[in-house]
């Protein structure tokens, strides 16, 4: 498990996810991260990063991978790395943000745990309203933790990396059993293979230049 680093300024999440240090973690309220980027978000993906949105209320319009989505919150979606997703938010969304590196969630991976069945985790986007019961309340139970992680989060603690490596356990042990309810993704084909390597490299090459979606479609 990564040694924590956590970040204490939720203004630093302006830096891109790919250029923090391997152990940081990043988590701030919808609202901070509306400040900083708006309520909607154009196609786009992290790279090593995931990236889970807790939405306690509101309405969610979501693009993950060629899926879309409209729910209400109590609603969560994951975005592994390299996933393609956009969304928007309506103005009511309350909840958290959670970003860090997938080093983080490598070692739930080991095929003993039996959470995933060939080692890769998908996207997942899930509602209350869309589970049973049982579902329903491990869910919330997310929300929960999510809240201890926050005030985990506030300040420098004694111990406070084997409180937060737990929170991150149990939050993330409960989305992967959550994954059934996931949508079911198929394997890139060779040229979307290429497609993204090229698209992931002008991104490497050109994010300082704030070159816009359409510039990159041509280059592409």
């Amino acid at each position: 498990m990564p040694r924590l680093t956590p970040s204490f300024h939720p203004q630093l999440a302006t830096v891109r996810p790919e250029a923090w240090p391997d152990d940081e973690i990043r988590l701030a309220s919808v609202a901070q991260m509306a400040g900083l980027h708006g309520r909607s978000m154009a196609p786009h993906f992290h790279d090593r990063c995931y990236q889970l949105h807790f939405i306690r209320n509101g309405g969610v319009t979501l693009c993950l991978n060629d899926r879309r989505y409209r729910l209400e919150g109590p609603m969560c979606f994951l975005t592994p790395p390299a996933v393609v997703h956009a969304f928007s938010l309506d103005p009511a969304c309350e909840g958290h943000v959670l970003t860090l590196r997938q080093q983080w969630i490598w070692p739930l991976l080991d095929p003993r745990h039996g959470l995933v069945s060939d080692g890769r985790v998908r996207p997942l986007c899930v509602a209350v309203a869309t589970l049973a019961e049982d579902e329903q309340a491990l869910l919330l139970q997310v929300d929960s933790w999510l809240e201890l992680l926050a005030g985990e989060l506030a300040a420098p603690r004694s111990a406070q990396d084997l409180v937060v490596a737990a929170l991150l356990r149990l939050i993330f042990v409960s989305l992967l059993r959550l994954g059934r309810q996931a949508m079911s993704a198929g394997r890139l084909r060779r040229h979307d293979v290429r497609l993204f390597r090229r698209f992931n490299a002008l991104i490497e090459q050109h994010y300082r230049e704030h070159w816009p979606l359409l510039r990159y479609a041509r280059e592409v």
